[in-house]
């Protein structure tokens, strides 16, 4: 660290309060380090924790956010609001290795410029202590500048950014978007040879009988979107009407249309790699809670960064290195989501604790990393290759320090992705099993007591129609003494959760996870369990709001498999769920 670095913070104040307190310390001149720019919102409710997430990816050094005094809210409650948020992200930040004493939150009234200034010298001295954030900033494509009015965001040299409602912008001008940013590696990473692309997922193959639109669940409640027509296009040579096309980000690649092609077109590939030329091109999908999932992922990318994962396995039987026969967990992003929406009824954040309690109670004491990442899957499926693939070699990189050979994983995003996607990006051919399939080898092993009760299983995407694991779930319910009614729609004709990899959700999302909801209640099951903390998240989110059918119609609890198995086993979680305390999302119909 050079002995001339200084650290660059972002303040986000609140209009009424904080920032006229910043005000009266200008015009009062008193005496504060210029190492802080200031983005005024109206309320500091208003603040998305993906504001201080970009921040950060950016290259922030310290985020400082302020409002009125608490009860002293111009909009009744937003500070409170701004309160939990911060709270449960701060939490994040020292998951994810940035450290909470990076984010500050302070109550500032209009006429407490003293507090403001006192505060910024401060908040400025401790980062001094802490040092440079472990995350560079990115530097901005060629010709792309950024200025605001009162010259450089951030310090130090580092970037100059603004952030409104959830997006990067040049002084108050058109948002920037993730291809302005220049790119530290070969160019050519992103680019797709569409024609090769066309080759490669069998589109030269359809026969246009239309199968695949008629399965669609987005087609059938959106005309607009239809996978035969843009099949069309690919065979008209028109790729830049596809990758241009906002629909593109509309399919949710749950592969349905895939099971009754007749031709083998590999439909969600094709998608997949259309996206990664669109996103070369600036273009991008509208992505869930102004895209706080995908900063998170994109700043784990950083080789500096040194999370802490280590806190959910207190008291657990585990280890740092490998033997020749030994599992490594793999826990994916369970930590970071119980956080990011916990004030949704989710119950998602045990999952590495009931995953890991559960191998051990099979005799198997896994490896597991204090250093894991998130593997990267939404960034893949959004296009954005290029930072995909750092993250994935990263996270590579950690998975051979530890000597494992096999890994089973929890999450059936994570699943796919390390067993196919990292082999492409990483160079990691490993053994992967999802959770389900390991436990189910020995089921007799978990000590599963009879719940009797009737439940029905949520056959997710990924597990299911990619990875092709539709019994061990079935299994080990059956072990626990479970009846399982299946629903109208199951295992390679199971309707989707509505959402994939945090992008475009809206009304045709909520439809479909009503209509799963509905089969679920209709089965009699007194609980939906899932094997995906995604379709926990997503289907809790549409049973916990505002419903356009009678509420008993829905009426099911929703379970992660994990979970289920834990209280069947009589496995004591010591890790409590925390509190509700943050927003989970900054649309009222996100999810």
């Amino acid at each position: 660290m050079s002995k001339d670095w200084e650290p660059s913070i972002l303040g986000i104040c609140c209009n009424w309060c904080a920032y006229a307190g910043a005000d009266m310390a200008g015009v009062s001149r008193m005496q504060y380090p210029p190492n802080v720019e200031i983005i005024r919102v109206m309320c500091s409710g208003r603040i998305d924790p993906a504001f201080i997430l970009r921040a950060f990816r950016l290259g922030a050094d310290g985020v400082l956010v302020a409002g009125c005094h608490e009860a002293d809210c111009h909009y009744v409650s937003g500070n409170q609001s701004a309160r939990r948020r911060v709270e449960a992200l701060a939490d994040v930040l020292d998951t994810v290795g940035l450290g909470r004493d990076r984010l500050r939150l302070r109550w500032i009234s209009a006429n407490e410029g003293a507090l403001f200034a006192e505060g910024i010298r401060d908040f400025v001295e401790t980062l001094k202590k802490l040092g440079p954030s472990p995350i560079e900033a990115p530097k901005l494509a060629k010709g792309v500048t950024t200025r605001t009015q009162g010259g450089d965001v951030f310090a130090g040299g580092r970037s100059t950014r603004n952030l409104s409602r959830g997006e990067l912008h040049e002084g108050g001008g058109s948002p920037l978007r993730e291809s302005e940013l220049a790119s530290e590696s070969d160019p050519s990473v992103n680019q797709v040879d569409f024609q090769a692309l066309v080759a490669e997922t069998g589109v030269l193959n359809c026969l246009e009988c239309g199968k695949c639109t008629a399965s669609c669940p987005v087609a059938r409640r959106d005309e607009t979107f239809s996978p035969r027509r843009t099949i069309e296009k690919a065979l008209e040579g028109l790729a830049e009407d596809i990758e241009t096309d906002r629909l593109l980000w509309s399919c949710l690649t749950c592969r349905t249309c895939e099971q009754r092609c007749p031709s083998g077109v590999s439909y969600s590939e094709f998608v997949r790699g259309a996206r990664a030329e669109a996103k070369r091109l600036g273009q991008q999908g509208r992505t869930s809670h102004s895209g706080a999932n995908h900063d998170l992922m994109r700043l784990q990318a950083a080789p500096k960064l040194k999370p802490n994962r280590m806190a959910a396995y207190e008291g657990l039987k585990v280890k740092e290195k490998a033997g020749k026969d030994d599992w490594l967990y793999f826990a994916g992003c369970a930590p970071y989501y119980q956080a990011l929406y916990s004030e949704l009824p989710v119950q998602v954040g045990n999952i590495p604790r009931d995953s890991v309690a559960l191998l051990n109670r099979a005799g198997i004491v896994p490896v597991v990393m204090a250093a894991e990442r998130c593997c990267g899957h939404d960034l893949l499926w959004n296009g954005d290759v290029e930072d995909f693939a750092a993250l994935a070699r990263v996270s590579a990189e950690a998975i051979k320090a530890t000597g494992a050979r096999k890994i089973v994983t929890s999450c059936p995003e994570c699943y796919r992705t390390l067993a196919v996607d990292f082999k492409e990006h990483a160079g990691l051919d490993l053994e992967v099993k999802h959770i389900s399939e390991v436990l189910a080898a020995d089921a007799g092993a978990l000590g599963l007591s009879g719940t009797g009760e009737v439940v029905t299983v949520q056959d997710a995407c990924r597990l299911g129609r990619q990875m092709g694991v539709y019994d061990p779930p079935r299994e080990l319910l059956a072990a626990a003494g479970a009846q399982v009614a299946e629903m109208a729609h199951t295992r390679g004709d199971a309707l989707c959760c509505g959402v994939s990899a945090w992008v475009s959700c809206g009304q045709c999302s909520k439809s479909m996870q009503v209509a799963r909801l509905k089969e679920a209640a209709a089965t009699g099951a007194s609980t939906l369990v899932t094997p995906c903390l995604k379709c926990s998240i997503h289907l809790t989110c549409a049973s916990s709001g505002e419903l356009p059918v009678p509420r008993q119609e829905v009426d099911v609890k929703i379970m992660d498999l994990t979970a289920y198995l834990a209280r069947a086993a009589g496995l004591t979680v010591a890790a409590e769920e925390p509190e509700p305390a943050m927003a989970a999302a900054s649309d009222k119909g996100d999810a």
